[in-house]
């Protein structure tokens, strides 16, 4: 898998880091498994990590910085919230992350991403996912998890 894909992740705000890291471990999975190596912007110690956000740490080619490195023009710029003085470098392309579902986008179709596999099962059967891919499919949906014994503390 080359590793020349780049990824600079900013997030300011508190969602992200909810549901006990989850969503930020999937977000970064995401692109780690794209081939992407990833920056991401040494904030964590302000956000208490649980659980599946510290899965973040064992992520392929992850750098924890302050700031992106030179030559962003092929790179993405991951964020929540816009930084001005990143945002005006060069990017091939930026992605923002929006909590607000509900908020009306008038010029431009979001991307909305389902509620994501769980941290513990996203690598946990890789072989029945890739089987699963490869057949035809008429549903393109695919549930995963157990309601028994779930709660939240």
């Amino acid at each position: 898998m080359s590793r020349d894909k780049h990824l600079f992740a900013k997030f300011t705000g508190g969602e992200i880091f909810l549901e006990q890291g989850r969503l930020l471990f999937t977000l970064l999975h995401i692109f780690a498994k794209g081939g992407y190596r990833i920056h991401l912007y040494d904030n964590l110690a302000d956000h208490d990590l649980d659980k599946y956000g510290k899965m973040v740490f064992d992520l392929p080619d992850l750098d924890l910085t302050q700031a992106p490195l030179a030559g962003t023009g092929d790179w993405l710029y991951l964020h929540d919230r816009p930084d001005p003085a990143i945002a005006r470098l060069p990017w091939r392309k930026r992605l923002q992350v929006r909590f607000d579902m509900f908020a009306p986008f008038r010029f431009s179709d979001p991307i909305i991403m389902p509620f994501p596999m769980h941290p513990l099962q996203v690598d946990a059967c890789p072989v029945r996912i890739a089987a699963g891919r490869a057949r035809r499919r008429v549903l393109r949906i695919l549930c995963s998890g157990d309601t028994n014994h779930y709660g939240r503390q």
